[in-house]
């Protein structure tokens, strides 16, 4: 996944209640990882109220605040994706390696 370190004081936009959704299930991996004045991350209190242009950012202490996507590109905050700090999902169940070479490794196990 990543690292919290890599995304202190980092806003994370997550524009649809899903991308929300993800991101406080990863972050309640992280016990230290709190709302700003001190509640548990849950599922359930989102914060959503910017709609699509919601972002979270955590501070140094581990505590989540969240804001609109312009506030924080106005005052000069990288706004990074959530799609882009997930590992990416596979594109297809194509198999690594091509049929050949697979055809020839399984010729020499025989």
């Amino acid at each position: 996944m990543f690292n919290l370190k890599d995304i202190i004081n980092t806003p994370i936009h997550c524009p649809t209640e899903t991308d929300s959704i993800t991101f406080m299930e990863i972050l309640m991996e992280y016990p230290e990882v709190k709302w700003v004045e001190g509640t548990n991350i849950s599922t359930y209190k989102l914060n959503r109220t910017h709609n699509s242009a919601t972002c979270y950012r955590l501070d140094e202490k581990y505590r989540l605040r969240y804001g609109t996507y312009d506030y924080y590109q106005n005052i000069d905050y990288e706004v990074i994706e959530l799609k882009d700090i997930l590992e990416p999902e596979p594109e297809s169940n194509e198999p690594i390696l091509p049929k050949e070479e697979r055809f020839k490794i399984l010729s020499d196990l025989l």
